[in-house]
Parts: C-alpha cells; sequence; structure tokens
C-alpha cells in the first residue's frame, strides 16, 4: 500500500505524510478492487486527525474505484 496526504497551494501541492504498508499473504489473494479501497481505508485510519471535520478530495488512478458509488452491490470489504 503506498499513499500521500498532500496539501494544494497555487503553486504546487506539498506532501504532508506517507503511508506505506505491506499486505498480508491473505490481502494478497484479495481483488484489486478490495486492495485499493483497503488501501484507502487505511489512509482514513492514519491520517483522520488531519482529515477528520474538513473536507477533502481522494485521488486514485484505479478506474473501477472512481465509479464505487454507483454499484448497487459492493463488497463488505469496501463498505
Amino acid at each position: 500500500i503506498g499513499a500521500v496526504l498532500l496539501q494544494i497551494y497555487p503553486e504546487g501541492d506539498r506532501p504532508i505524510a506517507y503511508l506505506s504498508k505491506k499486505f498480508t499473504q491473505a490481502q494478497r489473494k484479495w481483488s484489486p478492487m478490495e486492495q485499493e479501497c483497503y488501501a484507502f481505508i487505511c489512509s482514513l485510519d492514519k491520517w483522520h486527525n488531519y482529515l477528520s471535520g474538513i473536507k477533502f478530495e481522494w485521488e486514485t488512478d484505479h478506474k473501477a474505484l472512481t465509479q464505487l458509488n454507483q454499484k448497487a452491490q459492493i463488497n463488505k470489504r469496501c463498505e
């Protein structure tokens, strides 16, 4: 898992914090969507002090996650 918390400025984004974590043997068997959801949840958990109570944007390069809110059935790991 890799993630970066950025603060946006007119002259360019600035990194605030980084996250890096290995998947367990069981997590490596998850689908890519489940892994991406887990990465997002880990990021929220780690940076909740920064993000709690504010509006923020989450960006991903994983196409399936961009349509996550449109899916009728969502895997339990991604809820």
